[in-house]
């Protein structure tokens, strides 16, 4: 890789006048798709929130272009696109490092970016994580379904079409007036190898063995691990299946109990009941950290209880509105 220059504003002229910028894809990487905050209020008809797995390195990467952090941006998931912009525009990337490079020159992270029109963004080899998440200054020109752009690629692709990036597709940017840049600490991207939970509704029904071995034991993530949820390996040391169960709420950073006795850490896009038994729940400060694992990662679980994760949340929350607020 070359080595890295300093992308200023003296490398591009803006107008100061709102323009249409088009975004060629011309490879779409592993999984390239377009999420906003997600779907929200319609949980109890059984559509998932989706959005980004990564929430709140989407969050930083929308405030370092000027969007508002809930606006829709890229996740990029292991390998990424190529793409190329028609107009001069202004890029950040947060999340995982998968070596992105404009024009050859190696891109860095968590600050503001002025990209040229006509310039070249390029992913290799990935560093860490799994997801990354690029925003563009400006507003997306997407249809948005149930008041949301996120992709749901695990249903009929006629729901978000253009939300899930294939080979040659074009998508269009209203970009405005550019911003002063902005940098940022890589404060909040973490892979989250131990993740915090909270006992779920049926851990009860767990003999003390499985409670231990599912407190103790080390586990890798499958080969089966995408938006919908996580496969665990080892399966519970002596698991007796409990049979079929009246299906029940879940959330993303449920854990359910295959009849196996494989766990399944449900992510974004996970359905929105099911009828395996809730051994626990990830809380949700940790859900992050839990986006940017990848197959043969590893994964260990902390109990703690609903006033600590409460707490944790809150924590989390409040570093975000310091880092934002100090670094505007």
């Amino acid at each position: 890789m070359q080595s890295q220059r300093t992308f200023g504003k003296e490398a591009i002229k803006f107008t100061g006048m709102s323009k249409s910028l088009i975004l060629h894809f011309n490879q779409p990487g592993l999984q390239t798709l377009v999420q906003d905050d997600g779907r929200y209020g319609w949980h109890h008809y059984g559509v998932p929130v989706s959005g980004p797995m990564d929430r709140f390195s989407a969050y930083l990467a929308n405030w370092l272009v000027g969007n508002a952090i809930d606006s829709a941006c890229l996740e990029i998931t292991y390998s990424g696109p190529i793409i190329e912009f028609s107009e001069s525009c202004q890029v950040a990337w947060c999340g995982a490092d998968i070596s992105p490079t404009l024009d050859g020159l190696e891109l860095p992270g968590y600050q503001t970016i002025n990209v040229k029109a006509g310039s070249v963004l390029r992913f290799a080899k990935l560093e860490e994580g799994c997801r990354v998440y690029l925003a563009v200054g400006g507003t997306w020109q997407l249809p948005k379904i149930l008041n949301s752009r996120s992709a749901i690629p695990y249903t009929s692709d006629t729901a978000t079409p253009s939300s899930v990036i294939r080979k040659g597709s074009q998508l269009e940017v209203k970009t405005g007036n550019p911003i002063q840049t902005r940098t940022l600490k890589k404060t909040f991207f973490q892979v989250g190898n131990k993740a915090r939970i909270v006992t779920g509704p049926e851990w009860s029904k767990f003999s003390p063995a499985e409670q231990t071995f599912f407190l103790c034991q080390s586990f890798q993530l499958s080969p089966h691990c995408n938006r919908l949820g996580y496969r665990l390996n080892p399966e519970l040391e002596g698991y007796d299946s409990r049979g079929e169960m009246l299906s029940s709420g879940i959330v993303p950073g449920t854990i359910q109990i295959s009849n196996s006795g494989q766990p399944v850490v449900l992510m974004a896009d996970a359905q929105t009941t099911g009828g395996y038994p809730r051994i626990a729940n990830v809380i949700k400060a940790d859900l992050d950290g839990l986006g940017q694992l990848k197959p043969g990662d590893s994964l260990t679980f902390e109990p703690v209880n609903l006033d600590e994760a409460r707490r944790a949340w809150l924590n989390k929350k409040d570093k975000f509105i310091s880092l934002i607020g100090l670094s505007a």
